[in-house]
């Protein structure tokens, strides 16, 4: 703190900066075709998702890490590139920003399956919304995230780094603390609940870029 008093107390006062517009509530679905002669087509879909100071924040991040945040252990991983080999990588996540954040997936697969692997990730977000996930799939991710969780604490820099976001999103004091037991407290139904609150399948914004055969399967096939 001395530090920082002594480094930075002739820096003049910078202009207040001016509050960011809401998102509109009103869900819509679009599809943006980008035609690019790609070796892959690049997907990505999402909607609007949810502040770090909603309730159900804890529950959206564990539910997330089955779904597609948990990379080999995400259900988005399984069933695209484990069972299908339909690409590399796939992933899902919610970027928690100060007002709603959004919900973001994420892939890159051969132009000719582009259609086949969006359905495939589209029946999963609805599989995630209309069942309980597994007692295996919940106890390996409430363990893993708070075992891990260590990890994310076990250099300065990180600390740091979770100590300027604390006070920069008004975390409170405690926000590091209380983690874990937060994510703890998450259960199988509070998983489906944030499931069926957030993840909104028809109204996803789908944005592909690929060469033609990708970008000709929207045309036959539009949701």
């Amino acid at each position: 703190s001395k530090l920082l008093d002594e480094n930075i107390a002739d820096l003049s006062r910078g202009k207040k900066r001016q509050k960011v517009a809401l998102a509109p509530d009103a869900p819509f679905a679009a599809i943006v075709k980008v035609p690019m002669a790609v070796p892959q087509a690049h997907i990505m879909m999402g909607h609007q998702g949810i502040s770090r100071h909603d309730p159900d924040y804890f529950a959206a991040y564990a539910m997330n890490y089955i779904l597609g945040g948990g990379g080999f252990n995400s259900r988005l991983m399984e069933e695209v590139r484990e069972k299908r080999g339909l690409a590399y990588s796939v992933y899902s996540y919610f970027a928690p920003l100060p007002h709603a954040g959004s919900f973001t997936a994420s892939v890159q697969t051969k132009n000719k399956d582009a259609f086949k692997t969006i359905s495939l990730m589209r029946k999963e977000f609805h599989r995630m919304r209309d069942a309980l996930v597994s007692e295996k799939e919940y106890e390996g991710a409430i363990n893993y995230l708070t075992g891990s969780f260590p990890l994310r604490i076990d250099s300065n820099s990180k600390i740091l780094g979770y100590l300027t976001t604390m006070q920069m999103e008004n975390l409170g004091i405690d926000y590091l603390s209380t983690w874990q037991n937060k994510v703890k407290s998450v259960t199988r139904e509070d998983m489906q609940r944030v499931a069926r609150r957030l993840l909104q399948p028809e109204n996803l914004v789908t944005v592909i870029v690929g060469d033609e055969e990708a970008i000709e399967a929207y045309s036959k096939k539009p949701w």
